[in-house]
This record gives structure tokens, C-alpha cells and sequence, in this order.
């Protein structure tokens, strides 16, 4: 008994002197995130659709698309694009979708469904690819960019062809477009064959270096007031890195990855560019995340 007691009063040491060197560790450093944004004045105007053909088979459908990704390419260019910017993704059987896991959902019950009542319309293939260009923006005050925009949006959108304007569906078909167009009505979400404009501006090396300083001073300034607050002073850096995550805690970081990747659309801007839907709410923001000892 009187050894079991020693051994239970060492296994409780052991463990206060784990727990208090865990303290000592976080009470030793302060970790926070400096933020430093600037309005920018786009230079491009960026446009992303999905184009896709059908036909009786693959061939047929390759064939059309081909046509039809020419006939695109002649009219971008009367209308302003720059031809080293049109590109046009290989091409792959289907019509990618943006659909949410209710829809998916939907379409698999759908597609049993039909299977139990198979559709006597012939088969038809579809062949997509994607398509992106760019143009050129004048500097102009923000009314005139405004208009302008809208000017030029609106005639790119004349070049395409009318969106919905592909063969006959069959009822099965006609049944499942229509649920996904009640869902989408309440929905944000762009249709992939439908012209999604984006408006960057590409910062420069020392447009963002600039950023960055201004973020790393917004950090420091914050370790300060959190360090004051506790009678001790932000000492030298531990850390530094430009991600939002929480580096002391993986769990927080996984959580934050998947919530980006739910909130991230087609295109993803790069470091070095800022990007906006709208051409007069375009600016960038740089995220610097510090560690700093405490002293």
C-alpha cells in the first residue's frame, strides 16, 4: 500500500510538472495576425466560362466545340480582347457544374430514377472546355470606370451564344434542370456556361513589400498592447509566416483550410494580385501572422 502511494504521489508530480512547463511555453511567447489593405485601380478585366457542345458522339461533339471555340476567338477580338490572353482549356467529355452536395444528391436519386424508367430520346454527348481572356483597362474616375465596365460587359455577353440555347432534354432531364433552377434561384453562385468577369490589379514587388511592412508594424503594434497589459514587453520574433492559420494549434488550422476551400470559386487569386467582382471595389490585403517572445 505505502508503495502504491509513492507511486501515485510521483505519477501526480510528474504530471503538475508536465502541465506547469505547458504553461510556462504558451506564457512565453504571444502569437497575433497584422492586416494592412490598400484600394487598387484595376488593370484588367479577366472573363471565365465554361463552353461546351453536343452531339450524337464524341466526335461529332469535338468537331462542334472546335467551331464553335473559333467562331468565340474571332468575336473576343472585335470586341477588345487581347489575343495572347484568349486560351481555352483541353477539352473533356461533360459540362462541369457548380452544384452543392444537395444537388448532387439530387441528381444521383434523379439518375436512378431513370433507370427504372429508361428515356427512349437518343444519347447525346457533351464536350466542355474553359475558356478565359483578358483586356485592358484605361485609368479613369470611378463613375466612367463604372460605365465603361457595364459598356464592355455588355458587349462581350452579345458574342455568346444564349445560355439554355443546346438541344432538346429529355423529360428526365427537363425534371432534374428544373429542381437544380428552384435551388439556384436562392443561391449566389454563377452557372458555368454563363460569362464570370473578374477585375485584378497586379501588384508590383515593392507595392507589396510595402504591404507587408505595413502588416509586420500592425502585428508589432498589437504584441505591445497585449504584452503591456500583462506587466511584460514584446521581445525578438519567433515566427513570422503570411498565413491566416493558427500555427499552435493544427486543429484550428484544418478547420480554417476547409472553410476556405468552401468559400473559394473557380479562380483563385495569386499572391501579387488583388481581385474584385466589381471594377471600383478592387484592393488587396496583406496577412502577416508573428510570433514574439515575451519578456
Amino acid at each position: 500500500m505505502k508503495i502504491w502511494r509513492q507511486a501515485l504521489t510521483l505519477g501526480a508530480m510528474l504530471m503538475f510538472a508536465t502541465a506547469a512547463a505547458k504553461a510556462d511555453d504558451n506564457q512565453g511567447t504571444v502569437t497575433v495576425t497584422g492586416h494592412a489593405t490598400t484600394p487598387e485601380k484595376p488593370g484588367i478585366m479577366r472573363l471565365t466560362m465554361t463552353v461546351s457542345a453536343d452531339g450524337a458522339d464524341i466526335h461529332e461533339a469535338a468537331a462542334k466545340l472546335k467551331q464553335q471555340r473559333d467562331d468565340l476567338k474571332s468575336k473576343l477580338l472585335a470586341v477588345g480582347a487581347t489575343q495572347s490572353t484568349i486560351n481555352f482549356s483541353d477539352p473533356i467529355e461533360g459540362n462541369p457544374q457548380n452544384l452543392t452536395p444537395q444537388q448532387r444528391m439530387m441528381q444521383q436519386v434523379m439518375s436512378m430514377r431513370n433507370r427504372q424508367a429508361p428515356s427512349t430520346q437518343p444519347a447525346v454527348v457533351t464536350v466542355s472546355s474553359t475558356l478565359t481572356a483578358q483586356w485592358p483597362l484605361t485609368d479613369a474616375s470611378p463613375d466612367d470606370a463604372l460605365l465603361a465596365a457595364d459598356e464592355l460587359q455588355s458587349k462581350i455577353k452579345d458574342a455568346f451564344p444564349k445560355a439554355g440555347a443546346s438541344g432538346p432534354k429529355t423529360p428526365e432531364e427537363e425534371e432534374i434542370a428544373q429542381e437544380m433552377a428552384a435551388q439556384q434561384n436562392g443561391m449566389e453562385t454563377s452557372k458555368p456556361d454563363e460569362p464570370k468577369f473578374t477585375f485584378a490589379h497586379k501588384l508590383t514587388t515593392e507595392e507589396r513589400t510595402t504591404l507587408l511592412k505595413q502588416a509586420f508594424a500592425d502585428a508589432q503594434a498589437q504584441a505591445k498592447q497585449i504584452a503591456g497589459a500583462a506587466g511584460l514587453r514584446a521581445g525578438p520574433v519567433l515566427r513570422l509566416s503570411t498565413s491566416q492559420t493558427d500555427v499552435q494549434n493544427p486543429q484550428n488550422a484544418y478547420i480554417q483550410a476547409i472553410m476556405y476551400a468552401q468559400t473559394v470559386q473557380n479562380t483563385t487569386p495569386a499572391d501579387d494580385e488583388a481581385q474584385a467582382d466589381q471594377r471600383n471595389a478592387v484592393s488587396y490585403t496583406a496577412t502577416l501572422s508573428v510570433t514574439f517572445k515575451l519578456q
